[in-house]
């Protein structure tokens, strides 16, 4: 029989090689869209925001609520392909109100994706994108809108005494919707768009219903006293009379009454 040499065989070596060429192979793959799509996200504090005119225990119990809206979300919400950056924002700021029944402060939810690097020599690599147009956020006390809801009392000459909505709140699931608007790129397919829920206290809406009768009634003697504060105005400002009365001239069915939003008395 021949003479055969026997040598033993080092298991750990030959792992640790099949290990290296498998890893290898994972991070030398080109980075697609489509791997990244499946890539788990990560949460990250971002920038936080403003705290203005809030009382200390006030804001310790706000903070309170958004570390629990926080720990709620990201428990319940497993990003994927992206990473979500959050931030808070606590205060009055600037608005021209008095009786404040609430301090206005909000949660903020930024989906920044992951992108291929193009410009890297390693077609592994990618990034977390800059800025994004998908948004989340969670506001308390208060309706941004194209005007403002706040939970104060705002004077009745003020310009943001009203509120118009394109439609009625619809309940759904406990909630209100408050409809969807096109926010941005109103001319490309996938247009921007903006869906807004309202959460109550005790099923009540935040604000009551007017006609547009009554409405126009009221920017009527706001006319009227502008032209009795600058005479000079009233020849530019006769069309909006006409316009207004020429209105309050058609019958009016309840119909009607689905679309401004009085909240002065919030």
């Amino acid at each position: 029989m021949p003479n055969v040499t026997t040598q033993p065989i080092n298991m750990n070596y030959i792992l640790s090689t099949l290990l290296l060429l498998i890893t290898t192979t994972t991070y030398s793959q080109d980075c697609t869209k489509a791997l990244l799509a499946h890539k788990p996200g990560t949460w990250k504090a971002g920038q936080q925001g403003s705290i203005v005119n809030v009382k200390a225990a006030d804001l310790a119990k706000e903070k309170s609520v958004i570390a629990a809206i926080h720990k709620m979300v990201s428990a319940s919400y497993k990003p994927t392909g992206c990473q979500i950056s959050y931030s808070t924002v606590y205060g009055k700021g600037l608005p021209a109100a008095s009786n404040w029944i609430a301090d206005p402060y909000h949660y903020s939810m930024y989906v920044l994706r992951y992108l291929c690097d193009q410009q890297s020599a390693d077609k592994s690599k990618y990034y977390v994108d800059y800025s994004t147009p998908t948004t989340v956020n969670i506001t308390a006390n208060v309706m941004y809108w194209l005007n403002n809801l706040y939970a104060a009392d705002i004077a009745t000459d003020d310009f943001r005494g009203y509120l118009k909505l394109k439609a009625m709140p619809v309940k759904k699931d406990d909630y209100y919707f408050m409809g969807e608007e096109v926010v941005g790129d109103s001319h490309l397919e996938n247009k921007i768009k903006e869906y807004r829920w309202l959460i109550t206290y005790g099923d009540t809406l935040p604000f009551s219903i007017i006609s547009r009768k009554d409405y126009l009634l009221i920017q009527r003697k706001r006319l009227e006293k502008a032209v009795k504060e600058n005479p000079g105005e009233k020849t530019y400002l006769d069309q909006y009379f006409k316009n207004i009365d020429q209105y309050c001239r058609l019958p009016h069915s309840p119909a009607s009454r689905i679309r401004v939003i009085n909240y002065l008395n919030c």
